[in-house]
């Protein structure tokens, strides 16, 4: 058979297979159906008295009677042979057909050995025979009865289901086929005594035609065992004997018969017939074996041709297999539960490590075994079982150990399927989904932590709303307090006005508090170098400590300065020491430390409120009875506290966490029971060159007065009538509203109204700063003062207004009523600044323009920085905004010429640069001469936010 390119040529394809071997099924029909009818005809000649179905040919001898018979249970007999699956009913009938023809062999046999007449010779019908040479009429020759005991024999073993034994009915089947082509060559040649052994009866030449034939519908019957195996091998052996056995069974005795012919009738001598015959066989013979060689050599050349292309298959596959992401491997299961691992890819050793290699892991199934979690090996042998048990797709995900001691998580693609022995096979896929669990781990710390951060807002909003009404009720309280001690006559009338004071002050301290958790304080930052702080804070720190508590300090050389409001920074340091000193009631120790940190993206990621960036880190570190890990996420919250009842207010915490979140910063917190706790404060790195304020104590001046007209706007009456009467003992005149509608009024008439005193939160539609915007409107030289219980990040960062100066939150004291209206209405009429915007960017430029013109200032536009330079020679400017990225002169040369030539001037720098991963230019602009940065895009409130930041540390220098 010819091979096919592709496939190896020591095997078939299936249809090929399928195709050979259906050749051999049909021989044993047609093998059963000759000696069937050699039996038939030999049945029917004795009945009907028909000599030449019984002797074929005259003078020959006559197949008899009990041999027909046999011959028919051995036809049918071989039809019952069944090579898959036999029914148990003709698995019995073949059985017993092939017994009886073994009986018949067996009885007539013994006769002949014994010299024992069972009778059967003539049990079915009586030979009529005269020949002088059969001795025993109607018996079988005994080379016949032999034939029929070997017939009997591989009938019973072809009903093996067994391979071994079912192969082994070949052997008797040679036999037969010997004994009969030996009978065969016997009537040919006349070779009386290979016909029979003397003095019996002689086979019957019909006889040893129908062995022969049944000998080899025998070997056809199982063509893949045994003797046979070697005929139909697809390999050189098989093609082999398929070409040179027909010659030699055919050919040879064939021209064996044409010289004892030729010899016979005296055509040549003995001597000229064995040339003759050796001749013969040699032109016979050459022809067929070099047919048979240009055979074997074409398949050959085919072999090495499809070994190449199985080679360089291999080689891809292979190829393939060790360059691919993860490890294909082979797992076995074995009937005895034993796992063995056939093959396994390269990348076994990058995933588990070194030492885990392929080889031995294919040597040592527990190898690979080993290298699975401890926790996870017994659920990986049960999955592997149930998959084996139910041939179900197995998935399953679970921990490996690398050689390392490193822990990675892995996930297994695998099919199961039987293999002949009963063991079940696994071709597998196993990838390394390390960094997918642990985004999933991450994607649940980040839900958490948003959950945390969502609740954390939710109690803001809540107590910065409480203080928000509280501070105007304070308000009413605090003014009349005051106002009442300094009127009343009465010592005790004083003392209880003086306690109602102190109560409030207590009160508004309070609120104070909730607003600084809630991010809704008005800070007032400075550049701090934290170290220093430190320092000075020593001596105020341990006096709070006491004697028993050490303090260690480690402080980094060379911190960066940050951008913070000094007095809650103080505070929030003195209330981490005093927690500190309540978690060690029998001494111990402290740790301050400081250190520059970088967070950078995946940092961020992990804590929501923080950006990527340079911070100053601050912790304080006690060796107390630390928090248990249930109550740490709870300790920021206003009035949780882990002290016992009465020790704690339960605000310390979220006052520093408040502050330093509005800081831009942030707060964590670790600990463990009886190991201490560290609580850590990041602020972001502050980049400038305004160094913190000094602040020396000044005596204490008069209270500021004035006669100015002011429209007090309030929506609570307490408060406003509270207000109104500290207003007038400092001198000024009121003029009252209850809501922006009847404020309006007042504007829109003629009377005098020098200031703006209105509240931010009003009902009504309309809040404080909308009035604000009306009132400029309609008297452009008013100065305008808001104040609210509710201060905060939402009140400070709008367009028009809000800012340190022109803001006073609730509850308030007199004098700083008095110094911020003083201030405000001092301010009235001063002319706009001016601000210079260089950018090459037409519309950014003149919607940066607009947005600051209508906040009242002077704006000047230049579109680069030789335009902007150029600008300078006509007139001054408070502030430059300049873009970095520019045509010609570029951005951060102009801001260096522009730093050189105006000292004073602020410098706001801006760019759409600077992305992670990339140079920071925005920085850049800042060590180098910028004041503040922003990146693009901004909004109209940052840009404002940033424009009046600069200017009021213009004002402070």
């Amino acid at each position: 058979m010819r091979a096919r390119a592709g496939r190896h040529p020591t095997s078939r394809s299936r249809s090929d297979a399928a195709d050979f071997f259906e050749k051999f099924e049909r021989a044993v029909w047609i093998s059963g159906a000759v000696v069937a009818a050699i039996g038939c005809a030999a049945v029917l000649g004795w009945w009907l008295h028909l000599a030449p179905l019984k002797t074929v040919l005259p003078g020959l001898d006559a197949l008899k009677m009990n041999t027909a018979v046999g011959l028919l249970l051995s036809a049918i007999g071989l039809w019952l042979v069944d090579n898959d699956n036999p029914s148990a009913s003709r698995k019995m009938a073949g059985q017993v057909f092939a017994a009886g023809v073994a009986g018949l062999g067996v009885l007539t046999l013994s006769q002949d050995l014994f010299g024992i007449d069972f009778g059967i010779d003539e049990a079915l019908i009586r030979d009529d025979t005269t020949d002088e040479r059969d001795n025993h009429p109607g018996r079988m020759a005994p080379t016949t009865a032999f034939n029929f005991i070997m017939a009997g024999i591989a009938l019973l073993l072809l009903r093996s289901t067994a391979a071994g034994r079912a192969g082994s009915s070949q052997v008797p089947a040679v036999v037969i086929f010997v004994v009969a082509f030996a009978a065969l060559l016997g009537h040919v040649y006349d070779a009386v005594e290979l016909e029979s052994i003397a003095p019996f009866t002689r086979m019957a030449l019909h006889t040893s035609i129908a062995f022969v034939v049944l000998a080899v519908g025998i070997l056809c019957a199982k063509p893949r065992l045994g003797l046979m195996s070697v005929i139909t091998s697809a390999y050189q052996g098989g093609v082999l004997a398929r070409r040179i056995l027909p010659v030699v069974l055919i050919v040879v005795p064939a021209l064996g018969w044409i010289r004892l012919v030729g010899q016979r009738a005296e055509l040549f001598s003995t001597e000229t017939g064995l040339v003759l015959y050796t001749l013969f066989n040699v032109v016979v013979l050459t022809p067929v074996i070099l047919l048979t060689a240009a055979v074997i050599n074409r398949r050959h050349a085919m072999q090495e041709q499809i070994d190449a292309e199985l080679r360089e298959s291999e080689a891809r596959f292979r190829s393939l297999a060790e360059n691919m992401p993860g490890v294909i491997y082979q797992r076995v299961l074995d009937r005895g539960g034993t796992l063995r691992y056939p093959y396994v890819s390269a990348g076994v050793e990058k995933m588990c490590g070194e030492g885990v290699d392929p080889e031995r892991i294919m040597a040592d199934g527990t190898a690979f075994l080993n290298s699975i979690h401890p926790d996870d090996r017994g659920r990986f042998m049960n999955e592997v079982r149930r998959s084996a048990a139910t041939g179900s797709r197995l998935e399953l995900e679970c921990r490996i150990v690398t050689t390392t001691g490193e822990t990675k998580w892995v996930q297994s693609f695998s099919q199961p399927r039987s293999l002949e022995d009963g063991s079940v096979i696994w071709d597998c896929l196993l990838i390394d989904v390390t960094g997918r669990k642990n985004a999933e781990a991450k994607h649940t710390v980040l839900e958490e932590q948003l959950r945390q951060s969502q609740k954390m807002e939710a109690v803001g909003q809540l107590t910065g709303g409480l203080a928000h009404d509280f501070n105007n009720l304070l308000t009413v309280i605090l003014g009349n307090a005051v106002t009442l001690a300094e009127e009343l006559t009465d010592v005790r009338q004083c003392q209880m006005a003086e306690l109602i004071n102190a109560a409030g002050v207590r009160a508004a301290d309070l609120t104070r508090r909730l607003l600084v958790f809630s991010r809704r304080q008005v800070l007032q930052p400075s550049m701090i170098e934290a170290s220093e702080l430190i320092k000075e804070m020593e001596p105020l720190l341990r006096h709070t400590l006491g004697a028993n508590i050490a303090i260690a300090a480690k402080l980094q050389p060379g911190l960066w300065p940050i951008n913070a409001d000094r007095a809650q920074l103080e505070n929030a340091l003195l209330n981490l020491a005093i927690n500190a000193r309540d978690a060690m009631p029998n001494g111990g120790a402290m740790t301050i430390e400081t250190a520059n940190v970088s967070a950078d993206e995946g940092y961020a990621a992990l804590n929501p409120g923080i950006a990527p960036g340079e911070y100053v880190m601050l912790a304080l570190t006690d060796i107390g009875s630390g928090i248990a890990a249930d109550m740490l996420e709870k300790v920021f919250e206003p009035f949780f506290t882990t002290k016992p009842a009465g020790k704690g207010s339960g605000l310390g915490l979220s006052m520093v966490y408040g502050f330093v979140r509005q800081s831009g910063g942030l707060a964590k917190i670790y600990s463990e029971v009886g190991n201490g706790t560290t609580v850590r404060l990041y602020f972001p790195r502050h980049v400038g060159l305004q160094r913190e304020e000094t602040r020396d104590a000044a005596p204490e001046s008069p209270l500021p007065m004035g006669r100015e007209t002011i429209l007090l706007v309030e929506d609570d009456d307490l408060v406003r009538q509270s207000t109104k009467t500290t207003l007038e003992g400092l001198g000024y005149k009121v003029i009252e509203a209850a809501d922006a509608k009847r404020a309006r009024q007042h504007l829109e008439s003629s009377a005098a109204i020098d200031l703006l005193l209105t509240d931010v939160m009003m009902p009504g539609g309309r809040s404080g700063d909308q009035l604000a915007e009306e009132a400029r409107r309609l008297r452009p030289n008013l100065a305008v003062l808001f104040m609210s219980g509710y201060p905060g990040a939402a009140i400070v960062a709008r367009p028009e207004g809000f800012d340190g100066e022109a803001f006073i939150g609730k509850p308030y004291t007199r004098r700083e009523m008095a110094e911020k209206v003083r201030a405000a209405l001092d301010r009235r009429g001063a002319a706009p600044q001016r601000i210079l915007i260089i950018d090459d960017e037409e519309l950014l430029r003149r919607t940066v323009q607009r947005t600051l013109a209508d906040a009242g200032y002077d704006v000047v536009d230049a579109a680069d920085g030789e335009a902007g330079l150029e600008q300078l020679k006509h007139g001054t400017f408070d502030i430059a905004v300049v873009d970095i990225f520019m045509p010609g002169k570029e951005g951060i040369e102009t801001i260096m010429q522009l730093r050189r030539s105006r000292p004073a001037m602020k410098i706001i720098a801006i760019s759409g640069g600077g992305a992670p991963g990339e140079w920071n230019l925005l920085g850049v602009a800042q060590r180098l001469g910028a004041d503040r940065a922003l990146a693009k895009p901004f909004t109209s409130d940052q840009l404002l936010a940033v424009v009046k930041e600069v200017l009021a540390k213009r004002s402070a220098a």
